[in-house]
């Protein structure tokens, strides 16, 4: 992995966060399931802000299980890394994940008070089979990669991957670095990488308008030629175009 992820604080991905939050906690009850595009909005938010198992699934309304799991595998995959601890009067010290590549910051040795940490808890690095599928999208945008490409290495359905990717340009976790055809002629599609970066806007075709309309144009006139010809001849119609 060799995309970088910085704390982001900008306010429009905080919005976004923001937004998916309160949309999880009114669909609570309902068991709603994360999907990739939930993936990627919790991997915004250790970006945004390194958190434990326990502070990810207050923080975002799921279940300790899923929590678990998610970190565990990203953690096992080296998609995410220990930024921190966090530490307790009387409670184990608890890790701090932050999403990306990293060393892991060693566990403490003393507590602010001074005494020494007896027991330190890290996750267990277990690969869930749903956050699979998003790690291995992952991995595929490590160097640019376009939809219908990413459907033939995954496996993922074209839905599926156009809602995350297109969430995570949003997020600032991947961009849009290229236009580009696939083969020698076709339309240009959009290739996404992972990281932040600066988003290359779709190509302009106004420069092929003008081609386009004189190309109309000499259809047009070709066609009123002739059909003033055919009449002429017929008489119906002078050579200069007058009435006969």
């Amino acid at each position: 992995m060799t995309a970088t992820f910085a704390i982001n604080t900008a306010p429009e991905v905080a919005a976004r966060i923001e937004a998916w939050l309160k949309h999880r906690e009114s669909v609570r009850d309902n068991r709603a399931r994360l999907g990739l595009v939930g993936y990627a909005y919790l991997a915004a938010m250790l970006v945004q802000k390194p958190a434990t198992t326990v502070g990810l699934m207050q923080r975002a309304s799921m279940g300790h299980v899923a929590a678990y799991r998610f970190l565990g595998t990203l953690q096992a995959l080296r998609y995410a890394h220990v930024a921190g601890w966090e530490l307790e009067p009387r409670r184990t010290a608890k890790p701090l994940l932050a999403f990306g590549p990293g060393d892991d910051a060693p566990p403490p040795a003393l507590r602010p008070n001074g005494r020494p940490v007896e027991a330190v808890r890290l996750p267990a690095r277990q690969l869930c089979p749903s956050v699979l599928h998003f790690v291995q999208l992952l991995r595929c945008i490590e160097t640019p990669a376009c939809i219908p490409e990413l459907m033939d290495s995954t496996g993922l359905h074209r839905d599926q991957i156009t809602d995350c990717l297109e969430t995570l340009v949003q997020l600032q976790l991947a961009h849009v670095p290229l236009w580009a055809r696939r083969r020698h002629r076709g339309a240009r599609v959009k290739f996404f990488k992972l990281g932040p970066g600066r988003n290359v806007a779709p190509p302009s075709t106004s420069r092929h308008a003008p081609r386009v309309q004189r190309q109309r144009r000499r259809r047009s006139n070709g066609f009123i030629h002739d059909v003033t010809q055919h009449l002429a001849a017929a008489g119906h119609v002078s050579a200069c175009g007058g009435a006969a």
